[in-house]
């Protein structure tokens, strides 16, 4: 009876054990959080770690992005424009992952996105949250056109004035 009970102990430890393990790809991005211009772009970088057992070259991996508002956040993957690779059970810092273009119309505030990253085998890294925080824009408002009409009459009318005065004053 107690073989047969730190048998199934031991299963539900392994269990356990198995979903808390480590993904095959980590993504860990410099910044999740980040200001932005409305009309701006901003890129992002991050390290990848291979936990694969086999060599991945920039080629071999490919972003996933979702939980975004399109009207809003264009997302662009640089990952793979520039050649590299990662050695099994490794990693590379200062990878350029992808652009984000924010819309000249995005309404201000925290503009949200998803990002996974996956390889040609299928192993995926965890889901990486991100947080776009759109500057709210401050219209300058230039001056009605008729009001700079007339206080440009006025300062001629001014001028004239002034002019004739002298002219017969002096």
């Amino acid at each position: 009876k107690s073989f047969a009970g730190a048998l199934a102990a031991l299963i539900l430890l392994a269990l356990a054990h198995s979903a808390h393990a480590l993904p095959l790809l980590t993504l860990t991005p410099t910044q999740t959080t980040m200001p932005v211009s409305a009309g701006g772009s901003v890129q992002i970088t991050g390290s990848i770690i291979n936990r694969t057992n086999t060599a991945l070259d920039a080629t071999d991996l490919f972003l996933n992005f979702g939980n975004f508002d399109p009207g809003a956040l264009t997302p662009q993957q640089t990952l793979g424009l520039v050649l590299f690779s990662i050695p099994s059970f490794s990693f590379r810092d200062n990878v350029a992952l992808f652009t984000i273009d924010v819309a000249a119309n995005a309404l201000p505030g925290a503009h949200t996105l998803d990002v996974m990253l996956q390889d040609l085998s299928g192993n995926f890294s965890d889901v990486v949250s991100f947080s776009f925080l759109v500057d709210q824009v401050v219209a300058v408002s230039e001056p009605p056109t008729l009001a700079i009409m007339l206080a440009g009459l006025a300062g001629m009318t001014g001028m004239m004035l002034c002019r004739t005065h002298s002219n017969h004053g002096g």
